[in-house]
């Protein structure tokens, strides 16, 4: 009898602590998210699995590579994260429930940068747009971006990664395949200046026909609900052809040297032109600009001026361009 109430006490303690073991388990906190690697810019949501009929409050954490954890100041019940320029992340959640705290497991998601080693969303958060082809640019030689074919008129950008200031110098060899949604003026080339909806253009006009010859410089501003100026500045390009005899296609280069609010135009290496912005003192973004056109863009550079340094790249081009203007 002795033996039997020992054995019964021993187990009567042991559903007692299943109970208990339960009844923690039940207020623990299991978060799983919708994705463990995804593009840059894709929403991903972490989800919590809260086993509990008791009120309670949820603070969430994010770890960046190894970094420290930083609580992120946000309760809801789901938390929703994205990153547009990709990198590698953990998240952890922490339920509090009648004074206790129970931390959940570690979820790590992985957002892939898809955008090119040059060119893609800018430094400042304004991103490129979509229908963009960042597959050979990998930031060698031979290197390039594509903005692809639609049957619609678009405005596509691309940013050089590296460039946001007011000294720098972009450079792109511009090679025109088709027409986008026949559109009847296509452009293609340097968006030579971006400050927020301020810009400048720098393009071919060519013509569906590819045999017009003409470059523009074209301002777009803010004002009348946002509208570029056409026609801009327009420069006729004698002997400027865009295929040859046999209909292969000709690339042509386009190169801006921006030094604040002096700004110098060159096609092909040649000096076009020199044009002062007044009151222009703030850094911009420069980057790839097509209107109703897929267009390669290759063999590009983007120096930025290194103020310490007084014989970087970017100087080294100012230079050879004022040489140029004799």
């Amino acid at each position: 009898m002795k033996d039997f109430n020992k054995r019964f006490l021993i187990l009567i303690i042991l559903l007692a602590s299943s109970f208990l073991l339960i009844a923690c388990k039940g207020e623990k906190i299991i978060i799983s998210s919708t994705a463990n690697k995804t593009i840059a810019g894709e929403t991903v949501a972490i989800i919590p699995k809260i086993n509990t009929d008791k009120e309670y409050s949820i603070s969430w954490f994010e770890k960046k590579d190894d970094a420290d954890w930083l609580d992120l100041e946000n309760e809801n019940e789901i938390l929703y994260v994205i990153d547009n320029y990709g990198g590698k992340y953990s998240y952890k959640a922490v339920l509090t429930t009648e004074g206790k705290v129970y931390e959940s497991n570690v979820v790590d998601i992985e957002m892939v940068d898809m955008t090119g080693a040059t060119l893609g969303h800018s430094p400042i958060g304004l991103l490129a747009t979509a229908n963009i082809d960042y597959s050979y640019d990998t930031g060698e030689a031979g290197s390039k971006i594509i903005h692809q074919p639609a049957n619609s008129v678009l405005h596509q950008y691309a940013y050089f990664k590296e460039v946001y200031g007011i000294r720098y110098a972009v450079s792109v060899d511009v090679d025109l395949v088709s027409i986008n949604g026949s559109e009847p003026y296509p452009k293609s080339g340097i968006l030579a200046a971006r400050l927020n909806d301020n810009m400048i253009y720098f393009a071919f006009d060519a013509r569906p026909t590819y045999d017009f010859g003409d470059l523009v410089i074209v301002n777009h501003t803010p004002s009348d609900g946002g509208t570029w100026k056409w026609p801009g500045i327009v420069y006729n390009i004698p002997g400027l052809r865009f295929r040859d005899g046999i209909g292969n296609r000709i690339k042509n280069k386009l190169t801006v040297v921006r030094n604040v609010e002096d700004f110098y135009f060159l096609i092909n290496d040649k000096f076009l032109t020199h044009i002062n912005y007044p009151g222009l003192s703030q850094p911009t973004l420069a980057g790839t600009y097509t209107m109703g056109q897929n267009t390669e863009f290759s063999n590009y550079f983007a120096y930025v001026d290194d103020p310490n340094d007084t014989n970087d790249q970017y100087d080294s081009v100012l230079k050879s361009v004022l040489d140029l203007m004799g």
